[in-house]
């Protein structure tokens, strides 16, 4: 089955709300969103959902939780303020979750975004479910972040907080023409590019990227990547 469409929308104004908030959508699956856009001053929140014991805030520019779905050509201009205790937020998607293949391209954050922890530009938290329905490959190419990005707590990434993909399927990552200029600080795990990438394998790569903002944490802290794990680097 095919993926729904959302294109040439947008949203505009002020957001507030506990968890499970974007500027489009709290949470989405199986819509693919193209050439959108967000404006406003602000999406403020406190709140968060308790799931066995762990508190999850899922707050994004555009969405959340945003599940088996990519997202074409899109820019967030809306600053996210979230000054509660839970994880998962982003530009664009607090927290991307797939078991099947995902394409982020040409997105832009020009917002400032803080959280408490999980916190990127584009997304704060991405990861893929082990499943039988083929290999798992996320492609972001093209995206930038122009705003600082602050975490309270750990995994702050100029456009990716967190990123993990396990082996299950030869799962892998193709990250092209990536840029931050915005300053990202947090605790531990900080980079410019991504707080932490990681895979079980070594197919995975990021080439032609850069970063030119400000990096500050305590621990694991770097330039383009506070913790890297089987992904090569090129250019």
């Amino acid at each position: 089955t095919s993926n729904s469409v959302l294109k040439n929308s947008s949203s505009k104004g002020n957001i507030k709300g506990a968890a499970y908030v974007g500027g489009i959508s709290g949470s989405f699956s199986y819509v693919n969103v193209e050439n959108c856009k967000t404006d406003g001053s602000t999406i403020s929140c406190e709140g968060y959902t308790i799931v066995s014991g762990e508190k999850y805030a899922y707050l994004g520019g555009f969405v959340g939780l945003m599940e088996n779905s990519s997202i074409y050509n899109c820019t967030n201009n809306v600053n996210i303020n979230y000054t509660g205790e839970g994880v998962y937020t982003g530009g664009l998607i607090g927290s991307l979750q797939c078991v099947i293949p995902i394409v982020i391209e040409k997105c832009i954050n020009e917002a400032d975004i803080k959280g408490y922890s999980y916190v990127g530009g584009i997304v704060g938290h991405s990861y893929n479910y082990r499943s039988n329905s083929g290999i798992h490959t996320f492609t972001f190419k093209g995206c930038e972040n122009n705003g600082d990005v602050a975490a309270t707590s750990n995994y702050a990434g100029g456009l990716f907080g967190y990123f993990y993909a396990n082996s299950y399927n030869d799962s892998q990552l193709i990250a092209e023409e990536l840029n931050n200029r915005g300053n990202v600080t947090g605790n531990h795990t900080v980079g410019g590019l991504f707080g932490l990438c990681s895979t079980d394998n070594s197919i995975s790569s990021i080439k032609n990227s850069s970063s030119s903002g400000k990096i500050q944490g305590n621990a694991y802290v770097g330039g383009l990547l506070g913790s890297i794990s089987y992904v090569n680097i090129e250019n």
